[in-house]
């Protein structure tokens, strides 16, 4: 129990910061341009170190991400009886929600 209060000491005095990655130069066609090793890089120190990051530059529409929101949403709004039903079996020792 220590080690956790530690552990939230130090959470605690760490300022957050949100890494934004831009994926736009993946759209380039000049194999010589090292920027998608680097987004490679940073895509991994965020996901290993923060846990999630900010994307710009993707190219996906905004319709398509408000209706993935918008669906996203009504998924979490369901039953958990319901969300159980389409429980990947892949999980088998996961928690049933």
């Amino acid at each position: 129990l220590s080690s956790v209060a530690a552990h939230s000491e130090l959470v605690l005095h760490t300022d957050p910061v949100l890494p934004v990655i831009d994926f736009s130069s993946f759209a380039s066609k000049n194999d010589t341009n090292d920027y998608p090793r680097d987004i490679i890089k940073k895509l991994a120190n965020a996901c290993e170190h923060v846990g999630f990051f900010y994307a710009i530059g993707h190219g996906i529409p905004n319709e398509l991400l408000q209706r993935t929101l918008s669906v996203t949403r009504q998924l979490f709004n369901l039953d958990s009886k319901i969300k159980n039903q389409y429980a990947s079996r892949l999980f088998v020792n996961s928690p049933k929600v």
